[in-house]
């Protein structure tokens, strides 16, 4: 009797539906400050590493899985093109729909002249070497093949540029993004992004934490990409007029986004202050 109820009852587990718990989203971020650079021509950042360091732990407070890379890191976490790519290869595998995923890049970026293409400069890049930095198409192309259903980039580069004769920030119009992307560049053509002992960060990722931290809440208390964004656009500016002695930065918006706004932030996150 005993031996007959235990085999009934495994034939009616067998049986039953599964009902497996659906995974919950991921949020993975990777973030990026190069404070110096390989090549002496290239100008050298006070806070583009703490840029990267501050914001990861701010995103920690939210839910999202991390990745630094500094100049003050060990060989692995190095800012390099290698390490880079890798990151965001390793970050944005298995993504699906209900993920999201984050690139914020702190140091220099090129608008190259007689070029349709712009360039970030990791640590070890050329600035006259377009293979040896890394295309914003590229890092487009890559978010658009994770699957992800909200990619973000903050790109706050393009601070100097040792060559005057090239064109120093971003040109939006060369940018095409796919479904589900959005990009917020710290400055518009033929303008540099700064960078301040007074704030002791860029001026974009500046106004980035300040946002995350409250500043950017929408009419219901939630921080979004949709308020992060246009805080961030109308802060930025003020900014640099008050901390760069009237020098002129103003942040650029480009998306393709979807749905309702993602939420970094919730209404009653214990975290928002």
């Amino acid at each position: 009797m005993f031996r007959y109820f235990t085999l009934a009852s495994v034939v009616l587990v067998l049986a039953l539906p599964a009902f497996a718990a659906e995974p919950l989203p991921k949020k993975v971020a990777v973030l990026v400050g190069v404070d110096e650079y390989d090549k002496s021509q290239l100008g050298n950042f006070q806070f583009a590493g703490r840029d990267a360091v501050v914001l990861g732990i701010e995103l920690e407070n939210f839910g999202f899985t991390t990745t630094v890379l500094t100049t003050d890191m060990i060989a692995e976490r190095q800012p390099t093109k290698k390490n880079i790519l890798a990151a965001l290869k390793k970050a944005s595998d298995g993504l699906t729909k209900q993920d999201v995923i984050l690139f914020h890049f702190s140091g220099q970026g090129f608008q190259l002249n007689g070029s349709d293409e712009a360039y970030l400069c990791p640590r070890d890049g050329k600035p006259d070497d377009a293979k040896s930095m890394i295309a914003v198409s590229e890092l487009l192309t890559i978010f658009e093949r994770a699957g992800a259903g909200n990619s973000f980039l903050l790109l706050d580069a393009c601070r100097t540029d040792p060559d005057p004769t090239r064109g120093r920030g971003i040109d939006r119009s060369l940018l095409t993004v796919g479904s589900g992307l959005g990009v917020l560049l710290a400055c518009t053509k033929n303008e540099k992004c700064y960078e301040t002992p007074e704030a002791k960060h860029g001026l974009f990722t500046y106004a980035i934490l300040k946002g995350l931290r409250g500043e950017a809440k929408d009419h219901s208390g939630k921080v979004t990409w949709d308020s992060l964004a246009a805080y961030v656009r109308e802060t930025v500016p003020v900014v640099a007029e008050k901390m760069m002695n009237g020098r002129k930065q103003r942040s650029q918006l480009i998306a393709n986004l979807v749905g309702p706004a993602f939420v970094f932030v919730p209404s009653e996150s214990p975290k928002s202050r």
